[in-house]
């Protein structure tokens, strides 16, 4: 079997994401570097100064609670897989999803990427793009994607539904917008 020495893992939250760690364990030696990537993006119309918390108590910008329940959520699952890997980070950036993680694999010299695919086709592929898809056509490493199925126990209707990645406090800011 192939040696890894840096795998690069982007999660998204979702119930899918346990697949993915379960991979890269699979994939690792004691020489393993696994680094966990979490793409913080806000959800569209959602602006990023937009104030968050208690209506007696809206402090915090969407921005900045995205980004600290990010790292909040990453180091759970980087305390699951240190148990299993010898090094393990969690790193949460911001930017385009596939652009980010292609810089991310680039940047941080990585062997292999680890990620999931819901598999969607026509209109919600061309709508929504596939980030697989980018990520590999333009990466400079080995790129092994999984078709992650979707969980009954996940809250979601569908993969294509998924926000699992939101927080409570996110969602609750979408329902203000939206009305």
């Amino acid at each position: 079997m192939a040696s890894f020495n840096r795998i690069l893992v982007p999660l998204d939250f979702s119930d899918c994401s346990q697949d993915l760690i379960d991979q890269a364990a699979a994939l690792s030696d004691d020489s393993t570097h696994v680094i966990l990537l979490y793409v913080a993006h806000l959800p569209d119309g959602l602006p990023p100064n937009a104030h968050v918390g208690s209506a007696a108590d809206r402090h915090e910008t969407a921005e900045h609670l995205l980004v600290r329940r990010s790292r909040e959520r990453l180091e759970q699952y980087r305390s699951m897989l240190a148990a299993e890997v010898h090094s393990v980070v969690g790193v949460v950036a911001e930017g385009d999803p596939a652009e980010t993680i292609l810089r991310e694999a680039a940047s941080r010299d990585v062997d292999l990427v680890i990620m999931g695919t819901h598999g969607r086709r026509g209109v919600a592929k061309a709508v929504g793009g596939s980030v697989a898809a980018e990520v590999v056509s333009k990466a400079n490493c080995p790129v092994l994607t999984l078709r992650t199925q979707h969980k009954r126990t996940c809250s979601a209707r569908s993969c294509d539904r998924c926000d699992g990645h939101l927080t409570l406090e996110l969602r609750q800011l979408m329902v203000e917008r939206e009305g």
